[in-house]
This record gives C-alpha cells, structure tokens and sequence, in this order.
C-alpha cells in the first residue's frame, strides 16, 4: 500500500475513534468539575486524573501556583495519544515555587507511556521539573523548565521517547552544592532503548547540559539533533531573587554565611556527558554544538559503548571532545570543529589507547586551521539563546556559521552506508557542493539537515501519531522527506 493512501485511510479510522475522546479545559482558578468547557474550566489535577487514552487538555494561560507535585500515571495508546497542551497563542506556567525541597518532589512525575506534553513552562520544582520513568513513546515539545532544585527534565528507564525544541535552564541544586543539577538527564536504570532529542537547548544549569551517566540502551541509541549546550556549570548564581530562595527554602543551611549574589557552584559541568561507571551507551550527534563549559564540550565519561560525533562543534571548552577514559569504547568522529579549547592544542580531542578511535575531517586532523575569520558571528550570549520561532524551532542565526570564504566549506567526508550500517537515524549528512563542510552549520544551508540512506520498515509508520521532521516542526502525511515519530525514522517519498 502506498504510503499516501496508508496515511488516508488511517485518519479516517482515527478520526472514527476520536469521536469518543473528551476534550478537557484547566486554568488557574478554575473550579468546574467538569472541565469541559473553555468558558467554565476545570482544575489542572483534577481535569489530568480524568485523562484516558485519546483525550486532550488543554491549558489556558496564566500561572498555575501548584503545592503538590502532578503524578501521571495513566497511559495512551499507539492508535490514541494523551495530550496535555497550552491553548492557542497561550503560553502557561506551571509554577511549583511552593512545592518542598528534596528527592522526589518533581513537579510532574510521568510514568505513563504515550502521552504528549507541548507548550508550557515548568519551573521552581523542590527536585526534578520534569520526570518520566519507564515511560515510552511519549513526547515533551516547545516545553521550558527552569529554576528546579535538580535536574530540569529526566528520563530513566523508558526509551523511544522523543524530546523536541525544549530549553531547560539556570537549575540548581544549591543544597547539595550543584553537583546533579542538568538541564537533560537521560541516565541510569535498566537496559532499553534509546531517546531523541531534537532542536533542544541546554544552558546555565550547575552541573552538565546532557549526562547519560550510567545509562544502557538496548537496541536503538540515543540521538540527538540540532542540539546546543551553552555554559553549563558556571562558577557562581546569582540568587538573591530566586522565589524558592526567598521563600520556602529561605532557611536552609546551606545558605548560611553565603552571598546569595554571588552564591558559589561546585558542579562538574560538561556539555554533553555520554555515560559512565563503564556501562555501554550507544549514542549519536549529529549537527550539535558545545559551547563555554569549564570541564568538557562532548564528554565520553567512563561511557563504554559505541559513539559517533558528526558534523559537531565545540568552541570555548577546557577541552573540546574528551575521550581520555580507558573503557572498551568506541569512537567515530567525523567533520568536526574544535575551536579555541582552553587547554590549546592537546585540548581539541583527547583519547585513550584502549578505546578504538575512528576520525578523519576534523579542524584537528589533515592539516587543517581554524580561526575567527572562518565565522559569520561570534557573538555567543545574544544568539545561542535568541528567542524560538513561533513553531518552537531554533531560530536562524549567524552564529558559528561559516563565510563564504572559509577553507572549511565542502572539506568534510562524504558519509557511504557501509560505514553507518545499522543505526537507527542520521547515516549520511546533506550538503551543498561537492562535499559536506565542516562543523555543525552547513554554508547556505539547513543547520539540521540529515537524511538517512535506509529506513525502518514503512509500514511501521503509525499515521495516528504525531509526526517530526528533522528541525523539530510537526508535519502531515503531505510532508516529504524524513520523518521522526514515537523515537523512529521514516521515509515519506
């Protein structure tokens, strides 16, 4: 059957079936028991415990001041998302400023599957923003979490959850000195497989952008796309207005003779942290960027599983891509760019002699330089966090961006199948010219443009389910190219 025609039919049966789904409303003061009604809205713990499979909530704007944390425990199906999602032009905040500080006050506990969260903003959490564990299949989209006493949004034990145009930032878990506080934590728990992650950002977060440590995946590995991490781990915050400083946490210990404007930070902080404690995770990044992290841009740290940076750059790091541990890893490294790493040279990529390094058209190897005169901008601060498109997707900017006149254009390896035969996603990089360029903005291009050679079965694709490309916009069954949808890649010709 053709996928055109695969896609028709399937609607209209979904459609059939949407016909017994219930549309719920919550606001902030909203009080009706029923909720189904945007004029007499319900409450947002009230209206997510009626939630079946197949129903939508949607929020309506404002700040919702929440003291309990929001367990999700139901599930949807493949056929029937769950999904909790702002109103139309609507941008709410799930403010948990009240909610006790310590382990397992996450503001939202997921531990369903196949539920889709889009468009709000968590912050404030005594521990978590966000936790999904065990949960699959679900989808966290154009979500902000921020301001947590813990990492901003974890997943454990769950895979082929996708994690689209997200930023989760400035958390801080300043009671235990900033050492656990990531803007993504995709680590621990059992063996399974792997997430996506696409067009996420990561920034001013007291220990790592993304850690994976003592994470196993089990069949696909996880990916990410079009990502970027930005100085993580700072040395200080600056916290003499923080709510939860000022407020329920005022009396804590841990400020005792401190100053709060200047409130010192112990984390370890690295950019994208792929592991740890010698477990084996498989792991992907294509088109992602690393920026001004005191300890490491892409990080193996004690990972032993099989890892491929293409098309990546690091700039300002103490060391760019640091691959020093002596596990049984394994490394692909391809098209890359170090640039300006704190330690110099012996900073660009560090190895291990027990791992097994592949690398070839990267700044640091063939003879090649880079400098500033390779760049359009530089200017880091003001673009890498410039305000998202209306879609969610990562706003175009000239950062890092190659001129016209690099050396860098059209020098990298043009990808073949053989050498990426059985990954899940992003086998071979699409370029302009007569080769791919280097680094992770292709010249007059698409910064996340990645096609695929091969492709999962079509008739996996369930029409049913919401659908990615690969910058992060949601697309229909008119759409051509590859699509990403439930942590899977298709092919829509």
């Amino acid at each position: 059957m053709k996928l055109k025609h695969f896609l028709s039919v399937s609607v209209l049966l979904f459609s059939a079936l949407q016909l017994q789904a219930t549309v719920y409303y919550a606001s902030p003061t909203g009080t009706d028991a029923t909720g189904t009604s945007k004029a007499a809205p319900g409450s947002i713990t009230a209206m997510i415990g009626k939630l079946k499979a197949g129903d939508q909530l949607i929020l309506l704007d404002g700040q919702y001041d929440l003291k309990s944390l929001i367990k999700i425990s139901q599930s949807g199906t493949a056929d029937q998302y769950i999904t909790i999602v702002a109103d139309d032009g609507a941008k709410p905040i799930l403010d948990f400023r009240e909610l006790p500080n310590g382990k397992n006050q996450n503001a939202i506990q997921l531990t369903g599957n196949y539920f889709h969260l889009k468009g709000f903003t968590v912050r404030y959490s005594g521990y978590k923003g966000i936790w999904v564990e065990k949960g699959k299949y679900n989808i966290l989209e154009n979500l902000e979490v921020y301001g947590c006493c813990d990492s901003g949004v974890q997943l454990r034990s769950g895979g082929h959850n996708m994690v689209i145009n997200c930023d989760s930032h400035d958390n801080f878990d300043y009671q235990n000195n900033g050492s656990n506080a990531d803007g993504f934590a995709d680590k621990q728990g059992d063996a399974c497989a792997g997430n996506v992650y696409i067009g996420c950002r990561s920034w001013n977060n007291s220990d790592d952008g993304w850690d994976s440590y003592e994470r196993v995946t089990d069949g696909t590995p996880t990916v990410y796309i079009n990502c970027i991490t930005y100085n993580n781990g700072p040395a200080s915050f600056n916290l003499t207005n923080h709510p939860r400083v000022k407020g329920v946490d005022a009396g804590l210990d841990c400020f005792n003779g401190k100053d709060l404007a200047n409130f010192p930070n112990g984390g370890n902080p690295n950019g994208f942290k792929l592991g740890g404690k010698g477990t084996a995770h498989n792991t992907e990044l294509y088109r992602c960027l690393a920026v001004n992290h005191r300890s490491k841009g892409f990080d193996q740290n004690n990972n032993a599983g099989k890892m491929k940076i293409v098309n990546c750059t690091a700039y300002l790091n103490k060391l760019n891509y640091g691959f020093g541990n002596d596990y049984d890893y394994t490394l692909d490294i391809h098209n890359c760019i170090s640039f300006e790493p704190g330690d110099g040279a012996k900073g660009h990529l560090v190895t291990a002699k027990k791992g097994t390094v592949t690398q070839s058209h990267n700044t640091w190897n063939d003879g090649f330089s880079v400098s500033d005169a390779d760049f359009e901008s530089l200017d880091v601060e003001n673009l890498i966090l410039s305000p998202r498109n209306a879609d969610g997707s990562l706003a175009e900017t000239l950062l890092l961006h190659l001129k016209s006149t690099s050396a860098l254009i059209d020098k990298g390896m043009i990808y073949e199948a053989s050498r990426f035969e059985g990954d899940q996603i992003g086998k071979y990089v699409a370029y302009k010219g007569a080769a791919p360029d280097l680094g992770c903005y292709e010249y007059d291009a698409s910064p996340s443009a990645i096609e695929t050679l091969t492709f999962d079965d079509i008739k996996l694709l369930n029409p049913n389910a919401p659908c990615y490309n690969l910058q992060g916009r949601r697309v229909d069954a008119s759409y051509k190219g590859i699509i990403i949808q439930s942590g899977r890649k298709f092919l829509s010709k």
